[in-house]
């Protein structure tokens, strides 16, 4: 048997499931915290803040250490993108834990019956998800 759970909700249950044994299984949904914060700290230097803020205290972020000792119990970390695997072996999590698996649909087997023509107008870009700088957008 096993234990899984995502980035910054699995602490408490991995450190259950290891006492009894099991296998932890972590999925990390986004970039690891402190390089999340490193990239909006780079973006806020260019933005207005009071005199009394400062970019590092501004986004200083608690849930990086929890990140680092789920990181430490999962047997295995399955991440969404090449971004996200790049992101944890930077902070320091050894490369042979993590497994990339992308989201999305695979098209050779999910297709629309409908033939669509290119168009010089506008198009959509739809995100079925929160749009933030640690799920690589920056890159889009």
């Amino acid at each position: 048997m096993s234990s899984g759970g995502f980035n910054s909700a699995s602490l408490e249950i991995f450190e259950a499931a290891k006492e009894l044994g099991k296998i932890c299984i972590l999925e990390q949904t986004i970039l690891p915290r402190q390089l999340e914060d490193r990239i909006l700290k780079e973006v806020a230097q260019n933005l207005p803040f009071s005199r009394d803020e400062k970019p590092e205290t501004v986004f200083a972020n608690p849930l990086s250490e929890r990140e680092r000792a789920e990181w430490n119990l999962a047997d295995i970390i399955f991440v969404g993108s090449e971004f996200v695997r790049a992101g944890l072996i930077e902070c320091g999590v050894s490369s042979d834990k993590i497994r990339v698996v992308p989201y999305g649909v695979d098209t050779s087997k999910f297709y629309s019956n409908e033939t669509r023509k290119a168009s010089s107008q506008l198009s959509l870009f739809f995100l079925l998800a929160r749009s933030e700088s640690g799920r690589g957008r920056m890159t889009l």
